[in-house]
């Protein structure tokens, strides 16, 4: 369990020695509680890490189950798990361009969806964007960038929707930042992940702009309307 920042833990769990969940980078789990309520987190570390589950969980204000995770469950807690879950993950077949847009703690599955390609070998371009209000915001800020420097197909751009005077990068709307440097959108794949105000306002524009659903692939569709929604809050 490690404090990120004061509001984003990141969360590894061990999964038990005879037991390996096959997953899809990019898919999520249900943590299930001890009144069966459903959690639902991204999973943000790659298949070829099976032996763990990382993910990174935002405090929510009020919220009873990030209020016991941050302040009273204890280190080797045993968890029911459900998964993996979800059709968001990385196409591995297309030879489109890959553009990543994700908000807040909507990194998590998309650091894995790079992994994994990074470890597959992907020579696709891959771009991130990374939108957020502040720059401390940015949690794993390092990590993008030394991946900028270990593969050349890949860019990072951050976004900083309320920036402090010293700021010297990309701010406003992840979205509309995303179309400014994509104008031909409609060639790439685009993955999103993040809250759900951000995925609705990314389809419509990218839409718009001749984007097709077929290559518009994002969590926050069949979150909208799941009961345990945990994930970008």
């Amino acid at each position: 369990m490690q404090k990120i920042t004061d509001d984003i833990m990141r969360l590894c769990l061990k999964l038990p020695e005879d037991l390996k969940l096959e997953f899809l980078a990019g898919q999520y789990i249900d943590i299930i509680t001890d009144d069966n309520q459903h959690r639902s987190f991204s999973i943000a570390n790659a298949p070829h890490e099976s032996d763990h589950i990382e993910l990174h969980i935002r405090h929510v204000t009020g919220g009873e189950y990030t209020d016991y995770l941050f302040h009273d469950m204890p280190l080797n807690t045993e968890l029911q798990l459900e998964g993996p879950l979800g059709t968001f993950y990385l196409r591995e077949n297309s030879t489109r361009p890959i553009i990543l847009m994700g908000g807040g703690t909507g990194f998590a599955p998309l650091k894995g969806i790079l992994e994994h390609a990074f470890h597959i070998g992907v020579t696709r371009p891959m771009h991130l964007f990374w939108g957020v209000r502040k720059h401390q915001d940015l949690y794993l800020d390092d990590q993008p960038r030394e991946w900028m420097q270990q593969h050349a197909n890949f860019q990072y751009t951050p976004v900083l929707s309320e920036p402090g005077p010293d700021w010297q990068g990309e701010t406003g709307y992840v979205h509309e930042v995303v179309l400014q440097h994509y104008p031909d959108i409609k060639n790439s794949d685009v993955y999103m992940s993040g809250p759900p105000k951000m995925i609705d306002s990314g389809r419509d524009l990218f839409l718009e702009h001749g984007l097709t659903m077929d290559y518009l692939y994002s969590d926050a569709f069949e979150f909208n309307s799941h009961p345990g929604m945990g994930l970008e809050e």
